[in-house]
């Protein structure tokens, strides 16, 4: 799992041969924490004899974790066969939507200083299992892990990304919607709470997010509860987004902020510009 997590978010990282156009903070991994794990127990699968549902989501939500725990315990990953592993250089807009099957869109000319340098990244996917040993010993014991949870999985799929970077200082990421099959035998939100409050949230906190994700189902992003990160919400012309600022020492080092429109998963990271970032966010079509 803390794998494919670090993979995650080094869509975030230009790549390694950029040159910024100033010294610059690398974007936090602490910033997607355990996220994948907490999206990988809140939404499973049983065995394969079950009836499978299969959703797509696009919202995205940030919660404070503990991350001190033994989560390889608790979740077992691995790959699905054929799974991109590292982003591609593209030319430009045609060479990217040709591979992605969508056209990616980026803010408006001139709201970055530099042109953008496109990458696009081809479908990941992820099996993960449960151990409910593991979780057991993981929740407070006001909360009930069920024995049928017992080898529970479930497939994540992202059919694909782009980025898009701005002379080494901002990214700016388009992911498609991802893809989740999982069990009608499970009841969401009773798992989504107990991992959750094995994450070290509140039973109101976890069940306020529980009841959220049982109709609009959110791509969790786990903030180390023994971080220096602000997290608020943004209005933008699609709606709320979630900005992050990441501190060291109280002060600001670099920011990013996540949104959903047009059932695809957007997302900026940069130095701190909250203005510029919005206005990059709300002029894209």
């Amino acid at each position: 799992m803390a794998n494919w997590v670090e993979e995650q978010m080094a869509l975030l990282e230009p790549p390694a041969d950029w040159v910024p156009a100033r010294k610059t903070q690398p974007p936090s991994r602490r910033w997607i924490g355990i996220a994948a794990g907490i999206l990988a127990c809140a939404i499973v699968a049983v065995p394969a004899q079950k009836l499978w549902q299969r959703f797509t989501t696009t919202r995205v939500e940030a919660v404070r974790v503990k991350t001190d725990s033994n989560w390889h315990e608790v979740i077992h990953s691995e790959n699905l066969p054929g799974s991109a592993t590292a982003p591609e250089p593209a030319r430009d807009l045609d060479e990217a939507a040709r591979r992605l099957g969508f056209r990616p869109r980026l803010p408006r000319a001139g709201i970055f200083a530099s042109a953008p340098s496109l990458m696009t990244m081809g479908q990941f996917g992820l099996r993960i299992t449960i151990n409910v040993a593991a979780l057991r010993r993981q929740v407070p014991s006001d909360v009930t892990v069920p024995p049928e949870w017992e080898g529970a999985s479930v497939q994540i799929r992202q059919h694909g990304a782009s980025m898009a970077g701005y002379g080494g200082d901002y990214m700016v990421i388009e992911s498609a919607a991802l893809d989740i099959t999982h069990s009608e035998s499970v009841r969401l939100p009773e798992l989504i709470r107990a991992v959750l409050r094995a994450s070290g949230n509140s039973d109101a906190t976890a069940t306020a997010i529980a009841k959220r994700a049982a109709t609009d189902p959110a791509l969790l992003l786990g903030i180390d509860e023994e971080d220096e990160t602000e997290i608020r919400e943004v209005d933008l012309k699609w709606g709320k987004g979630t900005l992050l600022h990441d501190l060291e020492g109280g002060k600001v080092v670099r920011a990013a902020l996540w949104w959903r429109a047009n059932g695809h998963i957007f997302a900026i990271s940069g130095p701190l510009n909250d203005s510029l970032m919005i206005a990059a966010a709300n002029s894209i079509e």
